[in-house]
């Protein structure tokens, strides 16, 4: 019995026996069902070497095997369409599999970008002209009359410490020098109110965007994937299928790349984030679970269309005298809930796997110095301004 296709539709294990032949066996849906056929028949089940890819030539192997008479069985990927039907006789579906588009998932927004985008553009305009505006009016009140000349303290006629007193309080430290007269005063509790509200906005969300930055927009039409050079991956196998349902949408793409080895290029729309291409919808969950993927929504994704129902069946010779039997067969274990019970040990298992293979990393989020990108490009400008001020005023006296 040859098992033809990948990983979990069929399940491949091998051992070496005392000959030293590798001796194969495969624990996938198909196989379950087939060897519980074969128990009850008292039929002797032998695996040649597994086909474990799917493509046109690897079903092709399969069917000529069958022809020759090589190969009594066949399990895994043998969906029921008319063209293998013609060269070999399909059993009644044990499974059914959702043809889907996968596409890239929508990707985390570095926290950095999402920090510095806590306020627009505009916003941060207006924050900075209303320190300018805040440091030259408390120097112009301190001055503008004789009284408030003479009574205000020295830091706030002064210029240079204006700037730097307001901007003190715009980060939250300490000022120099409070203000002495009512005017200067009045003005200066108004300014500490406003770059208090404006702190406490921007700390909630820092903390906030800090732990979870959340994720940019998704696709959702192939004219977007394909402006954003999204590659579309060719399986032949399908895709006379994919035609034959009427299904043009993807024909647009630019980019085509041949998805000969179907797991690298799930995997590479999963990771990279630059690949859409049809499979089916339980083997790329299949992946991530078995990659310890806890989240699995965050790395697969599909695009809404079902483009068809692929009907997944055990082939045989064509003449088969049990195939009636194998039918009656494959029925009870319909009836009997066995696929369901698969699927559903099957993502048990994994997850399982998968929460052992958890670390502490996912418990906490590690503060890096690159996080404080911004507060440093801020403190560059701070020393370049400071140092153009200090040339200008060594220049004025001296």
């Amino acid at each position: 019995m040859l098992s033809l296709g990948m990983d979990p539709y069929i399940i491949i294990t091998n051992s070496t026996d005392e000959n030293g032949t590798t001796v194969y066996d495969d624990n996938g849906l198909g196989s379950k069902i087939f060897k519980l056929f074969a128990e009850k028949y008292n039929i002797t089940i032998v695996y040649p070497d597994p086909v474990q890819t799917f493509s046109i030539v690897s079903i092709g192997s399969g069917v000529f095997g069958a022809i020759k008479n090589e190969l009594d069985y066949a399990v895994g990927v043998i969906p029921i369409h008319p063209l293998l039907g013609g060269f070999l006789d399909l059993s009644v579906a044990y499974t059914f599999e959702h043809l889907r588009m996968q596409i890239p998932c929508p990707k985390q927004i570095p926290r950095i970008e999402r920090i510095v985008s806590i306020f627009s553009v505009v916003t941060w305009i207006m924050l900075m002209v209303i320190y300018l505006l805040g440091s030259l009016t408390l120097w112009f009140v301190s001055n503008v009359h004789i009284h408030n000349h003479r009574m205000e303290s020295i830091s706030s006629r002064n210029i240079m410490q204006c700037f730097y007193n307001a901007w003190a309080i715009f980060l939250g430290v300490s000022v120099t020098e409070i203000p002495r007269t009512c005017n200067v005063r009045l003005l200066f509790i108004f300014y500490v109110c406003y770059c208090y509200a404006v702190s406490m906005v921007f700390q909630a969300f820092f903390t906030t965007f800090l732990v979870e930055p959340g994720y940019g927009r998704g696709f959702t039409s192939y004219e977007e994937m394909i402006a954003n050079n999204v590659t579309y991956g060719f399986i032949d196998a399908l895709e006379n299928s994919v035609l034959e349902t009427g299904y043009e949408d993807h024909k647009g793409a630019k980019l085509l790349q041949d998805c000969a080895d179907i797991t690298q290029c799930v995997l590479r729309a999963m990771s990279e984030g630059d690949m859409m291409l049809f499979t089916g919808a339980n083997f790329p969950y299949y992946l991530a679970l078995k990659r310890g993927i806890h989240d699995v929504s965050k790395f697969v994704c599909f695009y809404h269309d079902i483009v068809m129902l692929a009907q997944l069946s055990i082939g045989t010779q064509k003449g088969n005298p049990l195939l009636s039997m194998l039918n009656e067969h494959v029925q009870k274990c319909l009836e009997g809930g066995i696929p369901e019970m698969f699927w559903s040990q099957l993502k048990h298992t994994y997850r399982l796997r998968a929460e052992k293979k958890s670390d502490e990393s996912d418990m906490y989020f590690v503060f890096t110095v690159r996080l404080l990108a911004p507060a440093f490009i801020l403190l560059f400008c701070g020393y370049v301004i400071s140092f153009i001020v200090l040339v200008f005023e060594v220049c004025i006296f001296i």
